[in-house]
């Protein structure tokens, strides 16, 4: 069963799919996904009045910690919040990041 944020991010592609760029501005973040069966064909979400709560690196030795990407996305959840705002979990291969922000929006590039 799919998330809110990845049903709004897979747009039905059932796909696994992976982080292609990962931007932080002042005001937003912004997240590209692509299915890995088609990294060119991305969708592009904003995360607005974003503050990320946790950073996790893969702190295995006996391991190789790719951080570049593209990344595999593991699991991506979502949690309510009040007053609008909602927790991110973006959990991916050698890294994750939990932040909040409002629900996303699309991209326009």
């Amino acid at each position: 069963m799919l998330t809110k944020i990845e049903e709004f991010m897979f747009q039905g592609r059932n796909f696994t799919h992976a982080v292609v760029e990962f931007a932080l501005t002042q005001d937003k973040l912004l997240l590209t996904i692509a299915p890995w069966c088609d990294l060119n064909s991305t969708f592009s979400a904003e995360f607005y009045d974003y503050k990320i709560t946790s950073l996790s690196v893969d702190p295995n030795p006996d391991e190789h910690t790719d951080l570049n990407l593209p990344w595999d996305i593991i699991g991506f959840d979502s949690y309510e919040l009040e007053s609008n705002r909602w927790e991110f979990v973006l959990h991916c291969d050698d890294i994750e990041y939990v932040f909040e922000s409002s629900f996303p929006t699309l991209a326009v590039k």
